[in-house]
């Protein structure tokens, strides 16, 4: 009860709505919203296909983003919209060959339309940084001896929280047909994305889960950030004193204090004691009853 779009007589459906278990993947970050994994399919084989793929959470590298996955969500640096759509087509179409990019097609005007859209104004007001693009690819390949033309689609979103970077592939739309039949098929992939619409009642329930679940993650991030910037600083400290006890060995020196002003000062480590006067006089000795 999630949504509802129009689907051509005939056509088959696969997915829906589904969630991710944060036990699973050792963090919430990829379950604060539901996702939505959906096909449609004229054939079993779906030589011509519709897809709506999940979006992804991902956190921004930084100072203190020391691991590869923060609260379940993979570090990456933030794509262009055209990147992120070429540099996934392999795991998409894995059996692809040939595969060729046939045009690049910028998207501003659903920029706009997401800018004046409720989920950014939500951030802004919250004074999170937000930005997003989007853009559509068109690709050509052979697969089981069939050359297909497909477009490809995605809105890359870019946010602040809790002084962390992330993004996410908000909206991501594959739709493809055999390469001679491609341009008579678009109509109908314009009418069922057109008719897309989302159940009111669902995205009321939906958001207040998504406040509560965004709290906990919020929480969580902050913990993370602060445990981060420790082990940072630790490692920070650990290497400093590391470059310097190799640079002591290389110079034969020792690090002592001076007694008098307790300050740490540079001496001869080719003796077992050193002792320093009030004048300034040092003496170097292997004796320790001298």
């Amino acid at each position: 009860g999630a949504f509802l779009l129009l689907v051509p007589d005939g056509w088959t459906t696969e997915g829906g709505i589904f969630r991710v278990n944060p036990m699973v993947i050792d963090g919430a970050g990829q379950s604060i919203e539901a996702k939505l994994d959906f096909t449609l399919k004229r054939d079993p084989a779906g030589k011509v296909m519709i897809r709506f793929i999940p979006h992804t959470n991902y956190v921004l590298p930084g100072p203190y983003v020391i691991t590869p996955v923060v609260n379940g969500m993979p570090v990456v640096p933030m794509p262009t919209p055209a990147a992120f759509l070429t540099g996934n087509f392999n795991s998409l179409r894995p059996a692809a060959r040939n595969v060729q990019v046939l045009a690049t097609q910028a998207r501003p005007d659903i920029v706009q339309a997401v800018l004046q859209g409720p989920k950014a104004r939500t951030l802004q007001a919250a004074g999170a940084q937000y930005q997003v693009n989007a853009a559509m690819v068109t690709v050509g390949y052979e697969e089981g001896g069939i050359r297909f033309k497909e477009l490809l689609f995605t809105a890359i979103e870019g946010f602040s929280m809790m002084n962390t970077g992330m993004w996410t592939n908000a909206m991501t739309i594959v739709a493809r047909a055999p390469a001679d039949e491609a341009e008579a098929w678009i109509p109908t992939v314009k009418v069922v994305l057109n008719s897309f619409q989302l159940n009111p009642r669902w995205v009321e329930a939906e958001t207040k889960g998504q406040r509560y679940r965004a709290d906990v993650s919020a929480d969580t991030l902050r913990t993370i950030a602060q445990l981060d910037r420790e082990i940072a600083d630790n490692r920070a400290r650990t290497q400093q004193s590391i470059h310097n006890d190799n640079y002591l060995t290389l110079t034969n020196q020792e690090e002592y204090v001076n007694p008098f002003t307790n300050r740490t000062e540079l001496g001869s480590h080719e003796w077992k004691h050193r002792w320093e006067n009030s004048a300034g006089e040092v003496i170097y000795t292997d004796d320790a009853h001298w």
